[in-house]
């Protein structure tokens, strides 16, 4: 294939400026997100003067237009010139309506978005950056490679969007508390509660943390999503902080950027290392009365750190 122009270019023509009778200009347009429209036009006419078609009898080869819902991106979008082309690229136009079953096609885009998140988001947490294929993740949805790559681009863009989504996830239930409209004291427990609560039930996020920890936080430096939600919570712990302190409940001296790290260590250890401290231990503490206890320990130590005096 080359780039096209209303005209084949030179290089594809015979001696004398004719058209080779296997010379077929071909549309190719995105459309829809997920759907693709293929036209085949100005074809060389076959025995009898009827258009003829090296792409298949499905697209009639006439200048009518055939749509079809498509997971697959061309993203080198049309007109193209074709000659010869090769039975696996006809079969890549061809079979586009045949990747997904049809009531798949006309699913919600973004309802397709998350549910590859959410096998993307086990896959990455279960064996890391290297160790996930994209294939396996298809394979797991209703959806395909293709269509994995047209959503994210690549496996890296694909994971880069599932540690987004996961710093969001405990950003948004932060966000949730309220805390302004708590007193100091009540709004620091409400905070410790939640970030505890956060890492018990999401060992997919502190594995995600984990494995973005081994590949040096590059995807997180690159995000610059992830960096302002991050300062946002440091901003909230210094105005938490700042109001207690003015109102004689919390010592004047702390810094909110060591005490979210505080609190988030403790929460984040204790699910990262829940198996080996198992295995030592002998305390699951996936156990519910086990976690209750725990965090209670870490609201009591936080607050009495804060006190002032």
């Amino acid at each position: 294939m080359s780039g096209a122009s209303s005209a084949p270019p030179e290089d594809m023509l015979q001696p004398g400026g004719t058209r080779p009778a296997d010379l077929a200009r071909v549309e190719v347009m995105q459309d829809f997100g997920y759907v693709e429209r293929i036209e085949v036009i100005l074809q060389e006419p076959g025995a009898g003067g009827a258009p003829r078609s090296r792409l298949g009898s499905s697209l009639q080869a006439t200048e009518r237009t055939k749509t079809r819902a498509a997971p697959h991106l061309l993203r080198t979008v049309g007109p193209v010139w074709c000659r010869n082309m090769p039975i696996s690229d006809e079969k890549d136009l061809l079979s586009l309506e045949t990747d997904r079953p049809r009531e798949a096609r006309q699913r919600d885009p973004e309802q397709t978005r998350q549910e590859i998140l959410d096998v993307a988001t086990a896959a990455f947490a279960e064996k890391g950056l290297a160790g996930a294929r994209v294939d396996e993740i298809a394979a797991r949805t209703r959806t395909t490679k293709r269509m994995i790559y047209y959503y994210f681009g690549s496996k890296e863009g694909l994971y880069a969007a599932v540690i987004e989504r996961a710093y969001g996830g405990i950003r948004d239930a932060e966000r949730a508390l309220q805390l302004d409209a708590l007193p100091p004291g009540e709004a620091m427990r409400r905070l410790i509660e939640s970030t505890f609560d956060y890492h018990h039930a999401n060992p997919a996020f502190v594995r995600l943390v984990a494995v973005e920890n081994i590949e040096e936080a590059r995807h997180v430096r690159a995000s610059a999503t992830i960096a302002r939600r991050n300062a946002d919570v440091v901003a909230t712990m210094r105005q938490l902080l700042e109001r207690g302190a003015g109102e004689g409940c919390f010592r004047p001296d702390v810094d909110p950027l060591d005490l979210h790290i505080l609190i988030n260590g403790a929460s984040f250890h204790r699910v990262s290392n829940r198996h080996t401290l198992q295995a030592i231990f002998g305390r699951d503490l996936r156990d519910a009365a086990v976690a209750r206890a725990q965090r209670e320990i870490l609201v009591q130590a936080v607050l009495a750190f804060l006190r002032p005096g």
